[in-house]
């Protein structure tokens, strides 16, 4: 107002009503001070206090100095008597005298001591504020308050305009209020020199502070007084046991109490870390007896904690005649004084918070005190005698512990300063006069917290939300919280549950009553959330309360172990919240009990605090730290998968308290400032029209969303740009409905085709000139369908034609075109147009040429016709099989595609054998034979075979290949179905024991399904008779109709050849021989089918008419003579190698040679199986005395010291015999019809002799490439 009379006056206008106005309030304020002055009581000090003796320096201090530090242990009357000092000076009429003590009860105990010795009452001269509780009035020249109520008030009275003297009590505690009023006050007294600033504090820290606040580069006054006027004698008794885990400290204070009653009367004060330690040091005590106890008088033993009730607190103020122990926390070392104290138990640990700049947890856990906290301790006795001080430590332990404790900022998360900082624009935290500094690491940690509620921004200016959280009364996350609420309507319920997070919890569970503490609580217990069993509570409580007067309502509290102070407390400071609330501008709603509502408000306050379940009881929490729920928990059994917790404490474990299950789109929606988003295989979504990706959302490193399908063009738009280029317009993937995309379809079919055809990739080398087609006319911003057919429906009104793609924008000609002849789209095969597809494909099994063939026709085809392929890949094939060639003759004909460019000039497509007339051009170029065997068809590419698919009449695939004969094998079955629907009952004759039927043609022919399908007529062997019927294979036929011609034999000329088996030489000595054969009570039998078959065959030739068969059936007759005696020269060695490799093998043998007894067995057995007589030519028969003689030899030398070695071998042979134990499964009787697997199978036994007994020699040459070789032309033969 000064200000304004002033600038009127400089700018010539009138002031007078302004000054008149100034005038008014100087009065007013005049007439205030004059009746405060009379106000204030007449002022009477206690000499036989230290502070006392020093009043008058400090008198004088306060009214020479802006700020001054009292120093002086504990117990020397300096919170009791510098307030009425201050009013002795003057002060505390011109505004209040500001006191402040870190403890709520210490603000009431003071200013009820100052008040009785002013002769007043609370609430009158002297008063307090508390967080509940304001007794404070107009009349008030005192006001003892808690230092966060004083920080509380800045934001409101910035500069303290309703203090003229501030008194910071005991500020050696550095708690973090004290250390920000300090910065804060450092600031503004420059501002206020009227303010007077006095701070006392125990010897500690005191020059500290009066460096601090120095003026002028002057340390501000330290006014030192004695607070012990007694000696204190200090005892070190550390227990016996040095394992700091195993020690009961709880006895061992009981004894230390035991041994300080003997020294004589007077109070003990026992300090221990935690409640539960009080509450059992105590009952160890209560079980003690003490020195001077009597019946009628026993120590008492009284605790002291701040969740204590005021009543029990205050036994603890109230001297008796009788020895007292009074077990406190820290709370009792320097923050209250408890009168008659002479000795001390100091176990030298207190729980001390450290806030985790890295994990974000508070933990909570028991420390060492430091020094000055001990000396602190110490300074409780000897205020009315001398004491003792026992310390339950050593003295070395003593003197290595730290000389002060570290202040509270340096181990607390900084969040709330930094948000009162901010609103109070006192600028960055690092800048702020702190007497210790924070570290960066804390710093960095509370802005990540304020950023994670929304308070701050990227910037770490205040947003919107922050500015109105800064001026809630409350923690930060509190504060997130009740905002949220309002939008989720839940704001009642929401206050309801933060305000009791605010406080103790207001349930009890005494040590001795835990389990029916619990029982009790089960009533408040919500099935799922520990927030809404406050919720539970609270409407437990508020129902009671309305029905209930308070004695009866305190009653009922006791009865469901309930706090009935607490729950006041609670619902005071719910009232608080709500009227703040109010004042904000926050929109209340009736209770709607939503509780997804409610969690998800609650949640924005906890983002930190999620966690998420592992495989076991343990959670995952943000920055991977392990944690669990704590056993209290209402969700400690069920264990959601995703959780929050209003806190993180370590203790033993690190623990979630005061949990409730949240859903994964919560945390997301909450969090998404905080997230971080990766994505991954970013991919074409046809369905969508646009490049899609997976998603995976973290939040501090936890899996919200391990995997989530997104759209991609929000992170890379010019990729997915080029994507929907190159696979939606480019690949077809996108279909358009514009004309443009039916014309550039057609146009790119065609471009495939020719490629297929020419084996040459990516149109011509031209989807280059494709992409930047359509790069040069779609915009920037067209990444997805719906934005293209925006665009193009616009761009086509102006150029119908601009997607329009041509040959010439593709840089094509005519020339490119492949010619009909040289790739032909049909192919004629005997009675068959057979349709050609050409697919360009590597590495698929449709790349190359197709050809598509009706079941019933794949008989007509022929590997040596397939082998030419189709005439534009002629040249490619005969570069190809070039190369397949050895070196020695590789090297006649490089380069290779130069050579067969000039072969195929003087080949003829499709007449001869390929590799015939190939070797036969190489030859004439070179001068060089190149036999055919020189080239390795088998290792040319798969798409210079032809892929042959066979279909059925509806066109459905049944089989396709490169290997034409695996292809029939594969379709043997439907082949035969074929041939067997065949209607001429010329060919289905069954009975017939002579040739009594027409000619047996090689093949014949007829129609099925539009296909001329042929087929061979045959004889089948049925036993006692012979049968007529249609094969679809030539050599089935062959083969089937060979041994069919042997039984007409046996039948027309049974006689003659039973006579021949008759008069066998030797006859009686083979057949006892034979009777060990597996099949020997048939071998006679064996016998005369083996003459008949040598006899009739003694030409290849088959004959196909009657009066062939009668000519053959004669010269059979004539050469049963020579069979027989060619059979008994091959039986008798035969039978006499069998029986002696029989005897050798039965024999009984160690263990260790079974498997070799095994296989012996196994190889004997395969060769003399039932019919091997007449299955395997005599050729072959003939062998089987060299392979039973290499048996043997096989046996001895593995018997002998080679059993290794042979193991070694059988392991090369395993390969092949699995092969033709497999072929012999699966065809059954039919494989000795199979020419090709009969080489095969005696090709083993030709390789068995030359690895086991390589001096027999060997019939044919033999080896492992050979039996590869035979192996490969059974499964694959060339050309097929």
């Amino acid at each position: 107002m000064v200000k304004a009379v002033e600038r009127r006056a400089k700018q010539g206008q009138r002031f007078d009503r302004s000054l008149s106005k100034l005038k008014q309030k100087i009065e007013q304020s005049e007439a205030v001070v004059a009746t405060r002055t009379k106000s204030v009581p007449e002022l009477k000090f206690d000499d036989a206090l230290p502070v006392s003796h020093r009043r008058d320096e400090i008198l004088k201090a306060i009214q020479s100095h802006q700020v001054i530090v009292v120093s002086g242990e504990t117990g020397s009357g300096k919170s009791t008597q510098l307030p009425k000092i201050c009013l002795d000076a003057g002060r505390g009429v011109r505004g209040m005298i500001g006191h402040t003590q870190p403890r709520r009860i210490a603000a009431r105990s003071v200013a009820a001591r100052v008040a009785e010795e002013l002769g007043s009452s609370v609430g009158r001269e002297v008063g307090y504020k508390i967080r509940f509780t304001d007794s404070t009035s107009e009349k008030t020249l005192i006001k003892l308050m808690t230092d966060g109520i004083l920080l509380a008030e800045s934001p409101s009275d910035r500069y303290f305009e309703q203090y003229d003297t501030i008194i910071i009590d005991e500020a050696h505690e550095r708690s973090l209020n004290i250390d920000f009023l300090f910065g804060y006050l450092k600031r503004i007294l420059a501002r206020r020199p009227d303010l007077n600033l006095i701070i006392t504090s125990a010897t500690i820290d005191a020059e500290r502070f009066a460096e601090f606040f120095a003026h002028d580069d002057q340390p501000a006054p330290v006014i030192e007084v004695s607070g012990r006027t007694y000696p204190v004698e200090v005892r070190y008794r550390p227990p016996v046991d040095s394992d700091d885990d195993d020690v009961d400290w709880h006895r061992a204070a009981a004894d230390a109490c035991e041994e300080l009653a003997l020294e004589g009367p007077g109070d003990i004060l026992v300090f221990m870390p935690t409640e539960r330690d009080i509450r059992e040091t105590a009952r160890v005590l209560n079980g003690r007896h003490f020195s001077g106890d009597f019946e009628n008088r026993k120590t008492e033993i009284l605790p002291l904690f701040g969740r204590l009730s005021e009543k029990d607190q205050n036994r603890v103020f109230k001297p008796q005649e009788h020895r007292r122990i009074v077990v406190a926390t820290n709370v009792a070392e320097s923050s209250l004084t408890v009168p008659g104290i002479v000795y001390v138990v100091d176990p030298g640990t207190a729980r001390m918070s450290r806030f985790s700049a890295t994990s974000q947890v508070q933990r909570l856990p028991i420390e060492p005190i430091s020094q000055a906290s001990a000396n602190q301790r110490k300074g409780r006795c000897g205020r009315v005698a001398p004491g003792v001080c026992v310390r339950l430590y050593s003295e070395s332990d003593f003197n290595t512990r730290d000389e002060y404790t570290q202040p509270e900022i340096q181990r607390t998360n900084l969040a709330s300063v930094i948000l009162q900082m901010k609103s109070l624009r006192l600028g960055k935290i690092e800048d702020f006069p702190f007497i210790n500094p924070p570290t960066p690491s804390a710093v960095r940690s509370g802005l990540k917290s304020l950023f994670a509620l929304g308070a701050i921004d990227e910037d770490e200016e205040l947003t919107s939300i922050g500015k109105t959280m800064s001026r809630l009364p409350v923690d930060p996350r509190i504060a997130r919280m009740i905002l949220s609420a309002e939008e989720e309507q839940s704001l009642p319920e929401v206050l309801i549950i933060t305000s009791a997070l605010e406080l103790r919890d207001p349930r009890d569970r005494p040590i001795d009553k835990q389990k029916q503490a619990d029982q009790a609580h089960e009533q408040f217990a919500h099935e799922n959330s520990d927030f809404l069993s406050l919720l539970k509570l609270w409407d437990f409580f508020t129902g009671l309360e309305k029905k209930l007067s308070q004695s009866k309502l305190r009653k009922a509290c006791a009865q469901n172990f309930l706090s009935y102070n607490r729950m006041r407390e609670w619902k005071d400071l719910y009232r608080q919240l709500r009227d703040v609330a109010k004042n904000n501008g926050l929109k209340f709603a009736d209770r709607r009990n939503n509780e997804d509502a409610i969690h998800r408000a609650i949640l924005s306050g906890l983002l930190s605090n999620v966690a998420v379940k592992g495989e076991s009881h343990e959670y995952t929490g943000s920055g991977g730290q392990k944690l669990f729920i704590w056993p209290g928990s209402v969700a400690f059994s069920k264990k959601p998968k995703w959780i929050m917790a209003a806190e993180l404490v370590e203790t033993t474990k690190r623990y979630a308290r005061c949990v409730a299950p949240v859903q994964t789109i919560w945390i997301e929606r909450a969090a998404k400032h905080l997230v971080k988003k990766t994505y991954s295989d970013p991919h074409w979504h046809e369905k969508s029209a646009c490049v899609m990706a997976f998603e995976k959302v973290l939040l501090f490193g936890l899996p919200i969303v391990p995997r989530r399908r997104c759209r991609y063009s929000h992170v890379d738009p010019e990729y997915c740009r080029e994507q929907f280029i190159n696979q939606g317009l480019m690949e077809g993937k996108y279909q358009s409905p514009g004309e443009f995309f039916r014309h550039n379809v057609h146009l790119k079919e065609e471009l495939v085709a020719w490629q297929a055809k020419l084996r040459q990739g990516q149109y011509f080398s031209s989807e280059d000139l494709e992409f930047d087609f359509y790069d040069q006319r779609l915009p920037k911003d067209i990444f997805d369908g719906p934005r293209f057919e925006k665009w193009r429906k616009v761009a086509e009104e102006k150029q119908p034609d601009l997607l329009f793609l041509q040959k010439h924008h593709l840089e094509l000609t005519d020339e490119h075109v492949p010619r009909q002849s040289a790739f032909p789209d049909a192919i004629r095969i005997g009675t068959m147009q057979l349709p050609v597809e050409y697919h360009l494909d590597p590495g698929s099994d449709m790349d190359g040429v197709t050809l598509r063939v009706p079941v019933e026709g794949l008989n007509q085809l022929s590997s040596e016709g397939l082998f030419w392929l189709v005439p534009g890949l002629l040249e490619d094939k005969v570069a190809a099989l070039i190369k397949t060639l050895p070196k020695s003759l590789r090297i006649l004909f490089v380069p290779a595609p130069e050579t067969a460019k000039e072969v195929v000039k003087h080949l003829t497509y499709g007449q001869g054998d390929l590799l015939s007339e190939l070797a036969a051009q190489l030859r004439r170029i070179s001068g060089e034979h190149v036999p055919v065997s020189a080239f390795e068809a088998d290792r040319i590419p798969d798409h210079l075979h032809f892929n042959i698919r066979v279909v059925d009449d509806q066109d459905q695939e049944i089989a396709s290949g490169r290997n034409l004969e695996k292809l029939r094998q594969e379709t043997r079955q439907k082949m035969t179905g074929i041939v067997q629907t065949v209607e001429d009952q010329r060919w289905k004759r069954d009975g017939i024991k002579s040739w009594d039927f027409e000619d047996l043609p090689q093949q014949v022919s007829f129609k099925r399904g539009g296909v001329t399908v042929v087929a061979f007529p045959m004889l089948v062997d049925r036993g006692e008779c012979v049968s007529l019927r249609l094969a679809e294979s030539q050599l089935d036929a062959q083969m089937q109709t060979r041994r069919a011609l042997v039984r007409l034999v046996m039948l027309e000329d049974h006689k003659r050849v039973r006579e021949q088996v008759r008069h066998l030489p030797r006859r009686q000595q083979i057949l006892l021989h034979a009777s060990t054969l597996p099949d020997g009570s048939r071998f006679e039998e064996e016998i005369g089918f083996a003459i008949a078959q040598a006899a009739l065959f003694r030409t290849n030739d088959l004959p196909r008419n009657r009066a062939e068969w009668d000519k053959r059936l004669v010269q059979t007759r004539n050469q049963y003579a020579v069979a027989v005696q060619d059979l008994i020269a091959v039986l008798e060695p035969l039978l006499r190698g069998y029986h002696s490799t029989r005897r050798l093998l039965e024999k009984k043998r160690a263990p260790a040679t079974q498997d070799l007894v095994f296989e012996l067995k196994d190889q004997l057995e395969d060769l003399v199986a039932p019919g091997f007589l007449s299955d395997y030519p005599l050729g072959w028969l003939g062998q089987y005395p060299r392979y039973f003689q290499a048996m043997e030899i096989r046996w001895n030398k593995a018997t002998t010291g080679g059993f290794q070695k042979d193991r070694t071998h059988q392991r090369r042979i395993d390969i092949y015999w699995r092969r033709w134990k497999h072929a012999k499964e699966q065809l059954g009787s039919a494989v000795s019809r199979n020419s090709r697997l009969v080489q095969f199978r005696f090709l083993i036994e030709e390789f068995r002799v030359s690895t086991f007994a390589q001096h027999l020699g060997t019939a044919v040459s033999v080896s492992e490439k050979k039996l590869d070789e035979v192996w490969q032309s059974i499964t694959q033969p060339p050309g097929g």
